[in-house]
C-alpha cells in the first residue's frame, strides 16, 4: 500500500506482513554490513515475560541487542544507557536499581529511539476467599499463571 500526505511531507510504502516476516525482521533479519536494518520504520510489539522494568529496557534499549538476532529493533545505541542499564543488572539493592533505571529512561526519553503508540492491560483477578497456596503461584505473569495447591473457602 502506498501513502502519501502533501500537508506534512510523509511518502510511504506500506508492507503488510505475516507473523513469521515481521519477527524476522524486528529481530535483525538481513541487518547489512554497517548495521543498517531492512527497513525505516516497523510496527511491533514487545512485552517482558517477568514484571521488572529491565525486562523491556535491557532487549529494547542495550546496545548489544541490535545486532542480527538481537531485539533491539531501532538499532538505539547510547553508551551511558548501556552503563546504567548494566550496573542495574548487577546491583541487588532495589533503591539503587530504581534510581539508574529510572537515569536511563531520562536519557531514553529525551533520545526517543521508539514512539510507544500503546501498551497493553492484563487484568489478573485475586479473591481473598484463597486460603492457602498462594506461595505456589509462578511468576509467569502474564502469558501463564500456573497454580497448584489452592484452597478456596466457600
Amino acid at each position: 500500500m502506498f501513502f502519501r500526505d502533501d500537508e506534512i511531507g510523509i511518502t510511504a510504502t506500506i508492507d503488510k506482513l505475516s507473523n513469521d516476516e515481521l519477527i524476522s525482521l524486528q529481530f535483525g533479519s538481513n541487518i547489512d554490513d554497517t548495521g543498517v536494518r531492512p527497513y525505516d520504520i516497523i510496527i511491533a510489539e514487545w512485552a517482558s515475560d517477568f514484571p521488572d522494568p529491565s525486562g523491556v529496557l535491557t532487549p529494547l534499549y542495550l546496545s548489544t541487542g541490535g545486532g542480527n538476532g538481537g531485539s533491539n529493533a531501532s538499532g538505539y545505541a547510547n553508551a551511558r544507557v548501556d552503563e546504567l542499564m548494566l550496573a542495574q543488572a548487577a546491583s541487588i539493592d532495589t533503591k539503587e536499581r530504581t534510581n539508574l533505571i529510572l537515569q536511563a529512561l531520562d536519557i531514553i526519553n529525551a533520545e526517543v529511539p521508539y514512539y510507544i503508540w500503546t501498551h497493553q492491560n492484563y487484568l489478573f483477578t485475586v479473591s481473598n476467599r484463597i486460603k492457602s497456596g498462594v506461595s505456589d503461584l509462578t511468576g509467569i505473569w502474564f502469558w501463564n499463571i500456573y497454580v497448584k495447591n489452592i484452597e478456596i473457602t466457600q
